[in-house]
């Protein structure tokens, strides 16, 4: 089978004059314009995690070899990325505080809860871990 099309010599579009499918010449910068639209609209690369069009921003860490391979462990697992991961890590760790915020509201629901019980004899023990908890997503101590 013959190929479409054969590569020959490199030429200069500024002196050999090549035309296009409607006739218009072809010089060198209108070539690099052509190439430069079909990259454009190709969309090299992977998808924006930004917006349409825009470059995401990659972050680089290094960490331990054990971290690293639990990352692909957990990736592999939830048969996800490690960029998926890390992504989700970052988002939950610089989550606002209104994010911590609701989730202690939701942890101190379950303490008051827990308390209720507590005095009507159930464990106390359950209610000084939710405490506990709670105080570590506030950065405080725990219960004396």
């Amino acid at each position: 089978m013959m190929a479409k099309y054969t590569i020959g010599p490199d030429i200069d579009l500024d002196v050999d004059v090549v035309l296009d499918m409607d006739g218009r010449r072809i010089t060198e910068k209108r070539a690099q314009q052509i190439a430069a639209d079909a990259l454009t609209k190709a969309g090299a690369g992977r998808p924006s995690l930004t917006a349409p069009g825009r470059r995401s921003p990659e972050v680089k860490a290094r960490v331990p070899e054990d971290v690293r391979d639990r990352l692909h462990a957990t990736a592999h697992d939830r048969g996800t990325s490690t960029s998926e991961i890390i992504r989700e890590a970052l988002e939950e760790y610089l989550a606002p505080k209104q994010n911590l915020r609701k989730r202690s509201e939701s942890r101190i629901a379950t303490a008051g809860s827990q308390v209720a019980a507590s005095r009507r004899g159930a464990d106390l023990c359950g209610v000084e871990i939710v405490a506990q908890r709670l105080a570590d997503d506030l950065g405080g101590a725990g219960p004396p």
